[in-house]
């Protein structure tokens, strides 16, 4: 797959203690990245999905600043996970990150409600290598 694109779908289900399993498939659990050292910092459970987007995600502007989710099974999944996860956590926050396989330091979003996060997964306007608080 020459022109493939690898991006991880990683939660951190904010207070969870033990784990849940959403979808076995590609999953990983409390396993995240050495670029993300303050996300290691978090008490919370760690899932991380990884999947070969091929040609599935359109990333805008040359330098990668939003991607779009084109298949809706995806974003579907990831509205799905979002959703179960928060409501698995004791505090109802999570912290969503799609880690981009790029060279790229780590960067914290404010909050936002999981109707905004929806919104802006809807519209490509999540930013990879960002990693988005999520309240209910």
């Amino acid at each position: 797959m020459e022109h493939s694109i690898m991006i991880d779908y990683n939660i951190i289900c904010i207070g969870q203690r033990e784990s849940t399993i959403f979808c076995p498939k590609f999953q990983t659990v409390n396993k995240l990245y050495p670029e993300f050292p303050s996300l290691e910092y978090i008490r919370g459970v760690k899932y991380r999905y990884t999947f070969d987007y091929d040609e599935q995600i359109d990333l805008t502007e040359d330098s990668y600043t939003y991607f779009y989710c084109k298949r809706e099974t995806e974003r579907a999944f990831i509205k799905n996970s979002a959703h179960y996860y928060l409501q698995k956590s004791p505090i109802n926050k999570i912290m969503v990150l799609f880690r981009l396989q790029l060279d790229q330091k780590e960067r914290i979003a404010g909050e936002i409600t999981l109707k905004q996060f929806i919104k802006r997964l809807d519209g490509g306007k999540l930013r990879p290598n960002y990693a988005y608080l999520i309240t209910e």
